[in-house]
């Protein structure tokens, strides 16, 4: 191994670092940044275009670069197994704010992004029954027995009654709901007051 091409090139680089201060513009022909710019950048940063009016003779691409140099931008940070830990913990319930609490360096995106990236899915709201009791229960009940509403409405004979919510819309069917008792081997009673 010849050290002397190594300490020849160590030599060019400092000479051409020197040159170019000296110059104030890089090998290419580009201005070096100032301290102005640099602070412009600093005071400015969510908004690029906004630095990009400040500084006229740098180009939008050149402030991106800028600004993750500066350490000002969040750089792309992969997800440890520690916070995917902790997203699968707390991401079911957890609301808008305790999220970006949980995960102070990243933004609501890139926590929506992580959560599909590895299947984590939030806690369904139950579903609204139109202010029926009875319809809730026979839903409850149905869960239970692993029986779907399109297989409910095929045992108690109701058309799509059930599948489609059309209680919803037409108000409450006695038939259809006594079918789908009897069907879920339920009964209805009287209690009297």
């Amino acid at each position: 191994m010849d050290l002397r091409y190594h300490a020849k090139e160590a030599a060019q680089a400092i000479a051409t670092r020197t040159r170019v201060r000296a110059a104030g513009v890089t090998c290419r022909g580009e201005p070096l940044w100032t301290k102005q710019e640099d602070d412009k950048v600093r005071a400015l940063y969510p908004d690029y275009r906004a630095i990009r009016n400040a500084i006229e003779r740098r180009s939008l691409a050149a402030v991106y670069i800028r600004a993750r140099y500066l350490g000002v931008a969040i750089s792309h940070r992969y997800w440890t197994a520690v916070e995917i830990s902790r997203m699968r913990r707390i991401y079911p319930s957890a609301t808008r704010e305790e999220l970006l609490e949980a995960f102070p360096r990243r933004s609501m995106g890139q926590i929506y992004d992580c959560a599909a990236r590895y299947n984590v899915k939030r806690k369904k709201e139950p579903h609204s029954t139109a202010g029926f009791p009875i319809i809730e229960q026979i839903k409850l009940r149905a869960k239970k027995c692993n029986i779907s509403m399109k297989d409910l409405d095929a045992m108690a004979r109701t058309t799509p009654y059930f599948a489609s919510g059309r209680w919803r819309f037409d108000g409450l069917n006695r038939r259809s709901v006594y079918r789908a008792i009897e069907a879920l081997d339920g009964e209805v009673t009287i209690v009297w007051r």
